[in-house]
């Protein structure tokens, strides 16, 4: 059905996802920094060592209107989509405030934004229009040093 979600998409969508959870926790091992995954995902993806909490988020560009022109745009939900199988709807829940960030993983450019909750504050999503330095999310690109 057109315009519709099915189960394929939500099966797309957690691939995604878990790929997401995978190539940034690749990132974070290669440079030195040893997370754990959590057990039950609640908001949570990883703790590190020193007790800092990450949630994980990984999205496509797609190409989108902004302003007066089109661009390539990331966008992240910072909640998290869970489909239920009984309703077949799909639920958003925000996570709890107990993470200390988010890395935000740009899959086509395969570049990351290591943004702390602190400078997100109540949003609940974020868009990148494009990698031209312009976005105010720009200043976290590949800013590891700060979960040392």
């Amino acid at each position: 059905m057109l315009g519709m979600k099915t189960k394929e998409d939500g099966k797309k969508y957690n691939y995604l996802g878990k790929a997401g959870e995978h190539r940034i926790m690749a990132e974070l091992l290669m440079r030195g920094i040893n997370p754990c995954r959590a057990e039950i995902d609640d908001g949570m993806d990883f703790i590190l060592e020193n007790g800092k909490k990450i949630q994980a988020k990984a999205s496509h560009s797609v190409k989108m209107k902004i302003w007066r022109y089109e661009a390539p745009t990331y966008r992240y939900d910072l909640g998290k989509r869970r489909y239920h199988a009984l309703t077949g709807k799909t639920l958003q829940t925000f996570p709890k405030e107990d993470i200390d960030f988010y890395i935000l993983w740009m899959v086509n450019d395969d570049k990351f934004l290591v943004i702390p909750k602190t400078e997100i504050g109540k949003i609940k999503s974020i868009v990148i229009p494009d990698l031209s330095g312009k976005s105010k999310w720009h200043k976290f690109l590949d800013k590891w040093d700060l979960l040392i």
